[in-house]
């Protein structure tokens, strides 16, 4: 309408209507105006994608790991699949993995690589728990962004570089990035992008918000060690983030839970929202009394004083296969410009 310019219709995009060959998965029955980029996959529906992804959708971020220190939860994203589902977004695909505090289990276990694959030189089990093993490993950790928020929750010696919790996100994040390393090879593109921890409540975090601070601090140290340094973000939302590590167990503002180190990219979950007005910080509320968060809590809000970089803003089911008894949805994400 008015000055807007065409874009292609669904037939284009190989869809033939509500019925035919390649139906639409449902009537369309509203408009929003968001600037789609690409989607997240996780292990749940890597495997239902059908369709690669358009040039000019090139966003695509897959999740390499559904449960601290998992090498795959469920089993369905694993080897061939996984690698497909990585190779759709190319050389810019990014990798997440799913984070939890200690009670998500424990002890955390030694990583079964498959026989075919082999275990990175650094990597190092020390029949406890992940730790940096030299010390030019725990230099690289102290000098790290996230290791300066870290406030430890007991001693620091030379025998026990850092608390519990820290080693313990340390070598969730390390558990990560070797499952894909075991996976993709140690040169894939996707090792060296933005890595993204996921953040939610269902992850067994301990009624110590503190605690699940340092569990965090140390995911994001592991990352921020490697080098060449890799970017990493947090993915979640102002409530579960103060939930998870505030002090109150509601938002609260301005920032919304522990400090994240400056600059930290946020992913923002944030359905049926405006990517848009999301991206642009304002303190957004649901409009309805639904979940754990209610229609007065912001649940949108950037937190941590993190900055806001992709959006969550919706679903789809037009990557399954046609006609699929049980689709499983496909996250929408927008980059905030």
């Amino acid at each position: 309408f008015g000055d807007a310019g065409f874009d292609g219709n669904t037939y284009t995009l190989g869809l033939t209507g509500l019925g035919g060959s390649n139906p639409l998965p449902g009537a369309i029955v509203g408009m929003v105006d968001a600037p789609f980029t690409g989607f997240d996959l996780s292990n749940f529906n890597c495997v239902n994608i059908v369709n690669q992804p358009s040039p000019s959708s090139p966003l695509l971020i897959v999740q390499s790991n559904g449960w601290p220190y998992s090498w795959d939860w469920p089993s369905t994203c694993t080897g061939a699949a996984f690698q497909q589902a990585v190779a759709l977004g190319g050389s810019s695909t990014q990798l997440y993995f799913f984070a939890g505090g200690p009670s998500s289990q424990t002890p955390p276990r030694p990583l079964q690589f498959p026989t075919s694959e082999t275990p990175p030189a650094w990597y190092n089990w020390n029949g406890t728990q992940y730790e940096p093993s030299t010390a030019a490993a725990i230099k690289a950790v102290e000098a790290t962004p996230a290791f300066q928020l870290y406030q430890p929750t007991s001693a620091v010696t030379s025998s026990q570089p850092f608390g519990s919790n820290f080693l313990y996100g340390y070598g969730e994040a390390e558990y990560a990035y070797a499952t894909a390393y075991a996976e993709l090879g140690p040169n894939a593109p996707a090792l060296a992008n933005t890595w993204w921890i996921d953040v939610e409540t269902q992850g067994g975090w301990s009624s110590n918000p503190q605690a699940n601070a340092n569990v965090i601090y140390g995911a994001l140290a592991f990352f921020e060690s490697l080098s060449p340094q890799v970017q990493v973000g947090v993915y979640s939302n102002s409530y579960q983030w103060d939930v998870i590590t505030g002090t109150s167990g509601t938002a609260a503002a301005p920032s919304w839970g522990a400090p994240l180190p400056p600059g930290t990219p946020l992913w923002l979950a944030a359905p049926g929202q405006n990517p848009t007005v999301v991206c642009s910080g304002q303190q957004l509320t649901p409009t309805t009394a639904t979940g754990p968060t209610g229609p007065s809590v912001p649940d949108y809000a950037p937190f941590g004083n993190g900055t806001p970089r992709i959006v969550q803003y919706g679903d789809t089911i037009a990557f399954n296969p046609p006609g699929s008894s049980s689709p499983q949805p496909v996250d929408l994400d927008a980059w905030c410009s």
